[in-house]
């Protein structure tokens, strides 16, 4: 069979494929498969019984603060990223920007070398029409300011 016709093939059963499933299935399906991947590395590499321990010695009110501080952060993440692409003439309001962000920090866990945030340019194009050079080069610029961050 030719490579391009099989390819062509291919294309249309997927597309079919996610024409069938319900929006999100295939989300919420990777999802649980790297929680339970993960799940399975953490039991047979990490010492559970000591992690335990720390975490009940731990003060539970510090705990609770460094929660807040830390779910708090992620909306502050997806507006920060809403100013980077502002002048670049796209505003996705923050609470999509706020989950792209999350989507593309979860796949730079599974991927090597920061390339999850190829997942946050993918989802700018597929779900709200910016283009790809608009997406990389909005990551690029967050980038930089990152660096400065870290210089100040």
């Amino acid at each position: 069979m030719n490579p391009r016709v099989a390819a062509a093939r291919l294309r249309e059963r997927l597309v079919r494929l996610r024409e069938r499933l319900p929006r999100g299935s295939l989300a919420v399906a990777g999802t649980v498969l790297v929680l339970a991947v993960g799940g399975a590395v953490l039991t047979r590499t990490l010492d559970v019984e000591a992690v335990v321990a720390t975490a009940v010695a731990a003060d539970p009110w510090l705990l609770l603060a460094a929660l807040a501080v830390y779910l708090a952060s992620w909306p502050v993440r997806g507006r920060r990223y809403g100013d980077v692409l502002a002048p670049m003439g796209h505003r996705p309001r923050t609470a999509f920007l706020t989950a792209t962000v999350f989507a593309s920090q979860t796949a730079n866990l599974i991927v090597p070398a920061r390339a999850g945030d190829g997942v946050r340019a993918y989802l700018l194009n597929d779900r709200r029409g910016v283009p790809y050079p608009t997406g990389v080069a909005s990551l690029a610029v967050e980038r930089g300011f990152d660096l400065v961050a870290l210089g100040v």
